[in-house]
């Protein structure tokens, strides 16, 4: 009787299998006639689970690089999404779900799960202060005078949304980042990201295509300067920044490791993001990657990682390459008006600073109320939201949060120079590479809002490095009885 209740309860399960088999066939069926994105979307969601399932004894590892990794695609949906009445283009339009959204729920469970079984490393829990704590006062101000005086409080609350997500991959990231090996994980993940974007602006240069992860062939941007590639993003200017931030970690990688493969690999890198780079035909980006490199070599050569000699030789060769690139940068500047067409909008951004100096104007608000501080000289002109990261902080945010916000980058930067003491191999190339992106960076958001949403994800691991590197470098030097020395490369 037993053995024909067993065989009944089994043929039972089997029954069910097979419905729900032909059931859940039915829907993915349906699915894929729901256009490219569900498409995507469904075949995306399956492979995850299958390599999540793969690497199921190593999910951490698995789950650290793919939100990291995801943030390359910008891959998502709008749930609740608002066309603007102008010709500008918004930190955030409407309620978007991404890809590392998705991920980083996952990884926040796993995080949640390892502490309730009391299986982390150290402390459970870290606010990763000072930066964790400069990041929640500038949320908080910055949300909290945006619903006091916004003109349209929905858009603020669009930009609030996206920048409460950054903070919880900040501290997902903090929490999460407990060794050498986390470490790797997430720098992998950011060299991939650069290696995938680089080559695709590449072929999309060479192809003349302009296909986008929101799949549309968007008009090419360029005008007068010709093609250059939308990337996944569909703005150029988006992706330069990304490159010109990952640039500096294959460069400090190429200058410390002593491997030829890993050298080799490195220099190929350097060489495609460059190629990338020119893709964009964005000017300022080949300025910061150029000051950003200057920074690298020079605390590389001073760390005593190489000899003055090399670091002669190598400022030689980028002379001769900056003579190289010399023609295409002029060709820009003859071609096109650098500036004189965006003067008008840092005059009208002052305007709103003079007037609205402590609260500012309101998250994602500055274009709703800009008609009335255009310059009467400059009416009728180019109507944009200003190229100018400082000054578009400023006019929205006010005084304070922006005081609080540039704290952090400061706070992050004198944790980079900390960490980059170190004389682990990995620690100080991510550390000196972080320090030399952002030096680079100040005069690049002088003529870049910079304040892009899918580059605000990137800026949210860099200060979750910011934090989790000098920890770790004290760690290595507690284990080896010095400076964060490290034995192997």
């Amino acid at each position: 009787m037993e053995h024909v209740a067993a065989s009944s309860r089994r043929g039972i399960l089997a029954i069910i299998a097979l419905f729900s088999l032909f059931f859940f066939g039915f829907l993915y069926v349906m699915a894929l006639g729901g256009g490219w994105r569900v498409f995507i979307y469904v075949n995306g969601g399956i492979l995850f689970l299958a390599a999540l399932g793969f690497f199921m004894r190593d999910a951490k590892s698995f789950l650290l690089f793919m939100v990291v990794f995801g943030i390359t695609f910008g891959l998502g949906r709008h749930v609740v999404y608002e066309r603007m009445p102008f010709e500008s283009v918004l930190f955030s339009s409407g309620i978007r779900i991404d890809s590392v959204d998705v991920v980083l729920v996952v990884l926040m469970g796993y995080w949640g799960q390892a502490v309730a079984r009391r299986q982390m490393k150290g402390p459970a829990f870290t606010l990763g202060n000072p930066i964790g704590a400069l990041f929640l006062l500038w949320l908080v101000i910055s949300i909290f005078m945006s619903m006091m005086v916004a003109k349209e409080p929905r858009f603020s609350l669009f930009e609030a949304f996206v920048m409460v997500k950054g903070f919880l991959l900040f501290l997902t990231l903090v929490n999460n980042i407990r060794d050498e090996k986390d470490l790797r994980i997430v720098v992998l993940a950011l060299m991939a990201m650069g290696i995938v974007q680089a080559t695709y602006l590449v072929f999309q240069f060479v192809t003349k295509t302009t296909y986008t992860i929101y799949g549309g062939l968007v008009t090419p941007p360029g005008g007068e300067a010709g093609f250059r590639s939308p990337g996944f993003y569909g703005g150029p200017d988006t992706h330069a920044v990304f490159l010109v931030t990952i640039f500096p970690i294959f460069l400090a990688g190429y200058l410390v490791y002593t491997e030829p493969a890993k050298r080799f690999a490195a220099l190929m890198a350097m060489f495609l993001i460059v190629l990338g780079i020119m893709t964009t035909k964005v000017r300022i980006a080949g300025a910061s990657l150029l000051i950003g490199s200057i920074v690298v070599v020079i605390m590389t050569q001073r760390r005593g990682w190489i000899s003055f000699k090399k670091a002669a030789y190598l400022f030689t060769v980028g002379a001769f390459l900056l003579v190289l690139i010399v023609p295409l940068v002029y060709q820009q500047f003859t071609t096109r008006l650098y500036g004189q067409d965006r003067i008008p909008l840092m005059l009208t951004a002052l305007n709103i600073i003079k007037s609205h100096l402590i609260t500012g104007v309101g998250l994602g608000n500055y274009n709703f109320d800009i008609d009335q501080y255009i310059p009467v000289q400059e009416r009728g002109k180019w109507l944009y939201t200003v190229h100018n990261q400082y000054l578009l902080i400023l006019a929205e945010q006010g005084i304070i949060a922006a005081a609080i916000y540039y704290s952090m980058l400061l706070a992050a930067m004198r944790r980079y120079w900390i960490a980059a003491k170190s004389n682990n191999y990995l620690i100080y190339t991510v550390s000196a590479a972080l320090f030399g992106v952002t030096i680079g960076s100040l005069p690049h958001r002088l003529v870049s809002m910079y304040h892009y949403q899918q580059y605000f994800y990137l800026y949210c691991v860099m200060l979750a490095l910011a934090y989790t590197l000098p920890v770790l470098s004290q760690q290595v030097a507690k284990a080896s009885g010095t400076r964060g020395e490290y034995k192997g490369k």
